[in-house]
């Protein structure tokens, strides 16, 4: 067999191994389109379905890295994810604990059922709000 053909698999062999181990280090880094103002940062909530919320207030806090949701429900702690595209976001809360909440009426049942619900939200340096198809819910202040 000529020389110049038995070089042709090594080659082929060559182009191959480097082409998988380039996409395998060269996939596309994940982006992320979280809004800095309102990650990183906890959220108090101070109004629901236009009504006032005195202490103890539910409150969020959202992971910038992980996309990890937190907070307390009023009454429980919750945890869950978020995903945000501009000012379209999904948040998925699942309750962490399940403590018997006495003298909270349907709050936190309607606090967790609203965040699930939620697909926009608008923030300025101090505020949060969050919109079921263009109507705000929820107002939160910077804590």
């Amino acid at each position: 067999m000529n020389t110049k053909y038995r070089s042709i698999p090594f080659a082929l062999l060559i182009l191959i191994v480097t082409t998988g181990i380039e996409s395998c280090t060269s996939g596309k880094s994940e982006t992320n389109n979280n809004d800095p103002l309102l990650t990183n940062t906890s959220w108090h909530l101070t109004e629901f379905t236009g009504h006032q919320i005195t202490d103890p207030a539910p409150e969020l806090y959202f992971d910038h890295q992980t996309n990890a949701l937190s907070g307390f429900s009023g009454c429980n702690k919750l945890s869950g994810n978020f995903s945000m595209t501009s000012d379209k976001i999904s948040l998925h809360p699942a309750l962490a604990t399940r403590y018997m909440c006495f003298g909270k009426g349907n709050l936190e049942k309607d606090f967790i059922e609203c965040l699930s619900k939620t697909d926009s939200i608008a923030i300025n340096k101090n505020s949060l709000t969050l919109y079921i198809q263009k109507r705000d819910v929820a107002i939160f202040a910077k804590k």
